[in-house]
């Protein structure tokens, strides 16, 4: 993969100035994933005058949130199921197998709770075009993996393997909204480089990289965090305040992880224990960025809104005549 690898060093000049470049290729395609996520919880504007709304009812049919929902049901009945096929053959070829399909099979199972991940890469994939997942290396806490004073080896080993079944495999695995995920595709259509930026829980963040102030920043580790996207293409959720995160921007290539909370570089990292992988939705043949991945609901975003407007004039007109009959 050196192939993959920018032509220098990236700073943070230049991390900076390729957001600001992704951002404007990706507004497009942002903005209609944006568009689908208002169809399909009902956020939808309904783009009438004041005098056309004397009521304020708001009819909204919902045809985008049944179609997605129905397609992941579907897609996410069952676990998916791990099967390796050994390259060589003999008895010790089979078992090396078998034990890899009980790890992997297990991981699957383990990235389901609290918070099922490859539910939630689905409903990306399909609802908006694009799924991101972000792995990370997460080592097991160093302090309990210690040998006792005393302690034989049978009771060690027993007490890791206890411990290494209760803590789970040593991986973090979340999914990154969309909205907070630039790429750029390389070499046979492979991400040669991203930026995830999106504001993330300070509390976590500073606990992850033992930060006590916004002016005491010193990294010790690698966060694996869900965020919010941030406001470029749409405002927070209402509630959210900022005083309480972190803007957290972290650029990837195949040999380099950098990380910077607001604005200024905490870690970097070549050979990088983190990876990016993408699940697209509908795909074409075109190379424009806005059509990288299209929703299964593509079809119903110029549409619905139109719906929603008639429908809603329907119900005000109907309002209206009950009222003057009354």
């Amino acid at each position: 993969q050196e192939f993959l690898m920018p032509a220098f060093k990236p700073d943070s000049t230049y991390v900076m100035r390729l957001l600001e470049q992704l951002r404007r290729e990706l507004e497009g395609y942002h903005r209609k994933i944006d568009e689908i996520e208002r169809l399909r919880y009902l956020e939808d504007p309904i783009l009438l005058p004041a005098h056309e709304k004397p009521t304020g009812l708001e009819v909204r049919i919902g045809l985008s949130a049944e179609l997605i929902e129905n397609v992941k049901a579907a897609l996410t009945a069952n676990r998916p199921r791990i099967s390796f096929r050994p390259h060589r053959t003999g008895d010790a070829a089979t078992t090396n197998a078998s034990k890899r399909e009980k790890f992997w099979s297990n991981f699957i199972r383990w990235i389901s709770y609290p918070v099922p991940v490859l539910s939630e890469l689905a409903d990306a994939e399909i609802g908006l075009g694009i799924g991101v997942i972000k792995a990370s290396y997460v080592p097991w806490p160093s302090d309990q993996r210690r040998r006792r004073s005393k302690e034989s080896d049978k009771d060690y080993l027993d007490r890791q393997t206890a411990l290494k079944k209760h803590w789970g495999p040593p991986f973090g695995l979340v999914t990154v909204h969309p909205l907070s995920y630039f790429f750029r595709p390389g070499v046979g259509n492979r991400i040669s480089e991203s930026v995830e930026h999106s504001w993330k829980s300070k509390l976590e963040v500073y606990g992850q990289f033992e930060i006590s102030s916004d002016e005491d920043l010193k990294a010790r580790n690698v966060p694996a965090l869900s965020g919010q996207p941030e406001q470029f293409v749409r405002p927070l959720p209402q509630g959210t305040d900022t005083s309480t995160l972190a803007l957290v921007t972290e650029y990837f290539n195949p040999n380099d992880y950098q990380i910077y909370v607001n604005s200024k570089r905490l870690y970097e990292e070549e050979n990088p224990a983190v990876a990016y992988f993408i699940a697209t939705g509908r795909t074409s043949s075109s190379k424009d960025p806005d059509k990288w991945g299209q929703s299964i609901a593509e079809i119903l975003r110029p549409n619905e809104p139109i719906i929603n407007r008639t429908l809603t004039r329907m119900a005000e007109g109907a309002e209206l005549l009950v009222r003057k009959r009354l």
